[in-house]
Formats: structure tokens, C-alpha cells, sequence
């Protein structure tokens, strides 16, 4: 992941986690006191989630549940991956073929696709950890 990071942004581990945290302080800004109590108690379930299960059943979970607070969580993963991550060109060339798709479907069949190769999927699945480190830390500080 840091040869990743050097490649494309000349990123620190430190910056780079720094960008997690202010790209969460930025999605959560709005939202007031009870909404994130009940977004934390997800967000604390949704690391070992992606553990135990994978990315892949952990993200089509949450796009399954459609309540406020997954579907939250869940906009938070796929902007991160869409517009920040050091991982949005490898996902994009993998979605291009599915363009027509909603967002949410696009990533998901992005990382299920079998172009998708497994070294990659187990550094976004990390990325997707720590980010929801993040935003677990977040949640329940504001």
C-alpha cells in the first residue's frame, strides 16, 4: 500500500490517514446529536464485519438494509472510494463496463468482478477498515 501511495500522491501513511479523518469530519458536520449515536453503534459493527465476511457481503449488507444510518455508512464507503481513495483509478477501470449502473451497484460489482485482482481487493478491504476506523472514532466524539 505505500509503494501505491507513492506512486500516485507522494503520501505519507500519516497524511493519508489524516485525509480519512478529514474527509469523515467532513461527512458527518451536519448530522446532529442523536443521529450519530445511532450511526455509532453501526459503525462500531461494520470493521469486523468486513473481517469476518469480506467487503464484498459487508457492502451488499448495508446497500440491503436501507436504513438512515447504513445507508449513511454506506455513502461514506463509496464516496471515499469514488473520489479520495488511492484506489479509484483500479476500480474505475474496472466499472467503466458497468457505467450505467447506480453508484452503489457499480462499486459493488467492481469488487466482485473477477477482473478484479485479490491483492487489490484485500488493500481496499483494508482501506475500507481503516477509513471505518475513522468514522467509528468520529461518531462517537462529536
Amino acid at each position: 500500500m505505500v509503494e501505491k501511495m507513492n506512486e500516485n500522491d507522494n503520501l505519507s501513511i500519516k497524511s493519508y490517514s489524516r485525509k480519512m479523518a478529514s474527509y469523515v469530519l467532513e461527512q458527518i458536520k451536519n448530522l446532529n446529536e442523536d443521529e450519530l449515536k445511532k450511526l455509532s453503534s453501526l459503525a462500531n459493527k461494520i470493521p469486523a464485519m468486513i473481517r469476518y465476511n469480506g467487503l464484498s457481503l459487508t457492502i451488499a449488507y448495508l446497500y440491503s438494509k436501507k436504513t438512515n444510518e447504513s445507508e449513511k455508512i454506506f455513502d461514506v464507503i463509496i464516496n471515499w472510494f469514488e473520489n479520495e481513495s488511492i484506489f479509484k483509478e483500479d476500480l474505475n477501470k474496472i466499472s467503466v463496463a458497468i457505467s450505467n449502473e447506480l453508484n452503489e451497484l457499480k462499486f459493488l460489482k467492481a469488487i466482485t468482478d473477477e477482473k478484479m485482482d485479490i491483492i487489490i481487493y484485500r488493500a481496499i478491504s483494508n482501506e475500507a477498515i481503516t477509513l471505518l476506523e475513522w468514522v467509528r472514532r468520529l461518531f462517537s466524539t462529536k
